[in-house]
């Protein structure tokens, strides 16, 4: 018996705003369409060729309702630009305020097993309608990988592999670096290997993990990077940039295109070499009054 389908879908076009990233890292805003809604996302035109890491917001054109969007994979490419298929960050949220019809059947298995490509692991992934069309027609999706800390891209496979077996191959992955060391340049893994940072976890805060912006300026330089996670103390990012470990780092959290930044001090206190870029993790300089008594902990 086939699965079903979490939704119907529409072929519906409706004109949007939509705001990104491009893959130069260059922000946008850009008037577009869609070409077919469902309960969990749809699949827009974009003239840009999008980050495949950025966070994209959605806008009604000419109106304010919006919600945050993630990039699931290309759909196809025409005259009028790239179709993507994209999927609401929130899962839950109705924001077409559309009644669908009922879920089609679907021969094929939505509760699949997946692998990261990055860090090579298996997880069994339940698809929205949106990643099993992406799925259908490129082979892969992008998708949030909780070990990676980033969207990465997961193909299916029909290996038998036992997740629970698992472990990283590398001894070196993630290891601490000296103060003022800069960290080595990340090498891609091997076939069946991973590179994923292994450490106590002495955080005395909740962390949460967000998709939104910071500026980071290190001397005369700066750039825009991506948040892993957020914490009272400090946050995350990801980074091709090479950052020494100690090092004093001017940071702007969450940073809005086309607005002034504010930035405060912050210190990289940790890195990790992943497959194609960094993780850092950065604590604030200065903590508020109320909790210069915690101060000192690693974010």
């Amino acid at each position: 018996m086939g699965k079903v389908r979490r939704s119907g879908r529409i072929a519906k076009e409706i004109r949007i705003l939509l705001l990104g990233t491009d893959s130069c890292g260059t922000f946008f805003a850009e008037e577009t369409r869609t070409v077919t809604l469902s309960r969990h996302g749809a699949g827009i035109i974009s003239k840009h060729k999008l980050a495949l890491d950025g966070l994209l917001i959605m806008r009604f054109s000419g109106g304010s309702a919006e919600t945050a969007i993630r990039l699931v994979g290309q759909l196809g490419q025409d005259g009028r630009g790239f179709v993507y298929g994209v999927a609401f960050v929130d899962e839950e949220e109705d924001f077409w305020e559309l009644e669908f019809p009922p879920p089609p059947v679907w021969n094929g298995d939505l509760d699949g097993r997946m692998q990261c490509e990055c860090c090579k692991r298996y997880e069994v992934v339940s698809q929205s309608e949106i990643e099993a069309d992406v799925l259908a027609l490129s082979e892969s999706i992008l998708r949030y990988c909780s070990y990676c800390a980033t969207p990465t891209v997961w193909r299916a496979t029909a290996e038998e592999v036992s997740v629970s077996a698992w472990a990283p191959e590398s001894a070196t992955a993630g290891a601490e670096l000296a103060a003022g060391e800069m960290p080595p340049e990340p090498a891609p893994p091997s076939r069946g290997s991973a590179v994923v940072a292994k450490r106590a976890n002495r955080r005395r805060d909740v962390r949460t993990r967000v998709s939104l912006s910071a500026c980071i300026r290190f001397g005369a330089s700066e750039e825009i990077v991506e948040c892993a996670n957020l914490s009272k103390r400090g946050f995350a990012f990801r980074s091709r940039t090479q950052y020494p470990v100690g090092g004093e780092i001017e940071v702007a959290v969450p940073f809005y295109p086309g607005t002034p930044p504010s930035f405060v001090t912050g210190s990289v206190r940790h890195v990790t070499a992943l497959a194609n870029y960094f993780q850092y993790g950065v604590m604030y300089a200065r903590m508020p009054a109320h909790d210069k008594s915690t101060a000192g902990q690693d974010h």
